[in-house]
């Protein structure tokens, strides 16, 4: 999320609905491609850990 008009608050009730990050203005384009990058790595994360917990489960199915 970006906000020109960041609070605490704002930015915990907008983590709390699904929020990645929260940025407020002005920002540089780093701080979003380092969110965006971040984001990325995060989701590749949830997929490899979702496809070790299939494979395992299918392990101990075969036991």
């Amino acid at each position: 999320m970006i906000t020109a008009y960041g609070t605490i608050e704002s930015a915990s009730e907008a983590m709390a609905k699904g929020g990645f990050d929260f940025i407020t203005k002005p920002f540089r384009i780093e701080q979003i491609l380092f969110t965006i990058e971040k984001a990325i790595k995060w989701l590749n994360l949830q997929k490899e850990n979702r496809l070790l917990k299939e494979q395992l489960s299918k392990k101990e199915n075969n036991l």
